[in-house]
């Protein structure tokens, strides 16, 4: 199972699977996966949630100042908005926590058919400018999850700090370049290993229909409607 780590060298697994001695890169692969799969997958609970900044970490380019037609979708960029679009269907919760206007990133949504990231995708939103730890602790709320189950990716370093100062035990990703932070997402403690259920696909199901019954509510003219 070190289908997370590709390599070429794809003759040292099957030397291991052989019972012959493993090269120096098969040994590497099979530390990786069990230091930062298997063993934390065994002694900590899995992380149930990732939180996205938009600038610069989802698409290059910022939306307040490009506008929707303005930011760039970069093939590096895509490809991180799939592994994370795969992660939600996998069970993992998909969250904003942006300093932008809410309708400014409607109108990316809606003129960028081409984000393979959809506003169907993500169980809850925060976006507004103002501290980002104030929006991750809403975000947790909403999805009934404590900080320390959720890992919050972000291209500013400066951000980063500034939040892990105030909402102790959440997880951190620097992910200034997106090719690299879908490499780590493959690796990331806590996100992989666990065995899986029908239940991570209905707890994410389970809160979207949660949210559009809550909007029901709100848009109907009567309790009776």
């Amino acid at each position: 199972d070190l289908h997370f780590f590709p390599t070429r060298r794809s003759s040292d697994l099957a030397a291991a699977a052989a019972g012959t001695p493993l090269s120096d890169a098969a040994c590497v692969l099979a530390a990786r996966a069990l230091g930062l799969v298997w063993l934390p997958a065994a002694l900590a609970p899995r992380l149930k949630a990732l939180v996205l900044d938009l600038d610069h970490t989802l698409y290059a380019g910022v939306l307040g100042e490009d506008g929707p037609h303005g930011i760039r979708l970069t093939p590096d960029h895509a490809a991180l908005q799939r592994k994370l679009v795969a992660l939600r269907d996998d069970g993992i919760f998909l969250a904003l926590a942006s300093r932008n206007e809410p309708a400014d990133v409607d109108a990316l949504f809606a003129a960028r058919p081409d984000l393979p990231l959809r506003p169907e995708h993500l169980s809850a939103r925060a976006i507004a400018f103002r501290g980002k730890a104030t929006g991750v602790l809403e975000l947790a709320a909403a999805l009934r999850i404590a900080p320390d189950a959720m890992l919050l990716l972000d291209d500013n370093p400066g951000e980063i700090a500034a939040v892990a100062a105030e909402v102790p035990g959440l997880r951190f990703l620097h992910a200034a370049d997106p090719a690299l932070a879908a490499r780590a997402l493959d690796a990331y403690p806590g996100l992989h290993g666990f065995p899986r259920g029908r239940d991570d696909g209905l707890r994410v199901a389970d809160l979207a229909a949660a949210a559009q019954r809550d909007e029901a509510e709100r848009s109907a003219r009567s309790p009776e409607d």
